[in-house]
């Protein structure tokens, strides 16, 4: 595989990875909000959710890496 190929395939995947974590966040939000939480908990349970997301995808890549070695 080309250096330009896997630059491209990497630029994908984070790309990929923030909007599967920002759609969990306002997912989660969202259900928060119709549950009847104020909006302080709201904006801090997406956020959460947001980072949680983007914590298991970082630790998944992780996992990928050390099993194809560099």
């Amino acid at each position: 595989m080309s250096v330009g190929l896997t630059v491209v395939l990497v630029v994908l995947a984070v790309v990929a990875a923030f909007a599967l974590a920002t759609l969990a966040g306002t997912v989660v939000g969202i259900l928060h909000r119709l549950a009847g939480a104020p909006w302080p908990r709201v904006l801090l349970a997406g956020a959460g959710a947001t980072l949680a997301t983007l914590g298991l995808l970082v630790a998944v890549a992780g996992v990928i890496v050390a099993a194809v070695g560099p």
